[in-house]
């Protein structure tokens, strides 16, 4: 057995530490909550009519899930889609045409 000898204040200093990161490494593995929004929240959330959020998952562009009858919509999946449907700005066509190989989607 080894005995350490320590202040007060360095001892509370290392179990802080010791406590902050064990919260950081469990805070990215938490389980938060989904959230997930009825057809009308989901149209509020993307600022759409409702009737364009019934036309999207008609044709299957919006992603969506289906409770028995219901339509729900995950959060992170409407921000995904709209990262995925964002056009690009003219300033950003033509700086990809001039450097493709810097160029990210």
């Amino acid at each position: 057995m080894n005995i350490i000898i320590t202040t007060p204040e360095d001892l509370k200093a290392i179990i802080s530490a010791a406590l902050n990161e064990f919260l950081a490494s469990n805070s990215s593995q938490s389980q938060v909550p989904k959230k997930l929004y009825s057809k009308t929240e989901a149209a509020n959330y993307l600022k759409i009519p409702e009737d364009t959020i019934y036309q999207l998952t008609s044709k299957r562009r919006i992603p969506f899930s289906k409770v028995g009858r219901r339509l729900v919509f995950r959060q992170e999946d409407l921000d995904k889609w709209l990262q995925d449907n964002r056009q690009m700005t003219r300033k950003e066509i033509e700086d990809s045409i001039k450097n493709p190989k810097s160029f990210r989607s």
